[in-house]
């Protein structure tokens, strides 16, 4: 497969040390809640199925209006949960994505140029590294310190040294 030269190839699962860390948790049988999780249907969430499919006997559900910043009633109902909450957000003002991933694609295009690097924490979403590339935007890893009883913090000033600036 051609890779374009400044999207390198996809790391390996295991690569990091963090990521073998974690493989010998999981090995050793480790109780391990993983907040980097995204898919909802692999969290143990119960869904009452009924109501979450009682939508899709609307006809109104047959009608397809696209919008870029996503359809019109859906905006709404986030703009009433917030209003609900506090706080006032026009609809005009809401875009709704198909997915995490389809919103950090679309941010990593509208905020970097090609080339761009974006520094990511790891752990995190596991698709930013596959999903930067996708849009041209490179990201250096930044090795987080596993070591027992270590707290996140900071990168290094070996890590902030080796940024490359703009």
């Amino acid at each position: 497969m051609a890779v374009q030269k400044n999207s390198p190839g996809l790391r390996e699962p295991n690569e990091t040390p963090w990521a073998r860390h974690l493989a010998r948790l999981r090995a050793a049988g480790a109780r391990l809640w993983d907040l980097t999780a995204s898919n909802p249907t692999h969290c143990g969430f119960a869904y009452d199925a009924a109501s979450a499919l009682s939508p899709l006997n609307d006809p109104v559900a047959l009608q397809y209006e696209p919008d870029p910043r996503g359809l019109l009633p859906a905006r709404e109902a986030v703009s009433r949960y917030y209003s609900d909450h506090g706080a006032a957000v026009d609809p005009e003002q809401i875009f709704l994505t198909t997915s995490t991933s389809e919103a950090y694609s679309f941010l990593f295009r509208l905020l970097c140029d090609p080339g761009d690097e974006v520094l990511i924490g790891q752990p995190g979403y596991p698709l930013f590294d596959f999903l930067a590339r996708l849009d041209d935007v490179y990201t250096p890893t930044i090795p987080p310190d596993i070591s027992p009883g270590s707290r996140s913090g900071p990168p290094s000033k070996d890590c902030v040294a080796s940024i490359a600036w703009r």
